[in-house]
């Protein structure tokens, strides 16, 4: 995802695990962008480094983001 005005990135990876570690954001974490997402099958959304986040797949369909 990109804002071409501004040039700022997000990197997002998506990951078949329930316990996403820094491990599966290494790519996110070398890489330029503002902020990296690890979109995982677990329940809650966890820090995995510098502007790099951990998100569970379920919060992509909510209706109520603060759920």
């Amino acid at each position: 995802m990109s804002d071409r005005r501004s040039g700022r990135f997000a990197g997002i990876e998506v990951k078949l695990t329930a316990t996403p570690t820094e491990r599966h954001a290494r790519t996110l974490a070398r890489e330029r962008f503002t902020v990296g997402l690890v979109v995982h099958t677990g329940r809650h959304p966890l820090p995995l480094g510098d502007r790099v986040w951990a998100v569970p797949v379920s919060t992509l369909w909510r209706s109520d983001p603060a759920g």
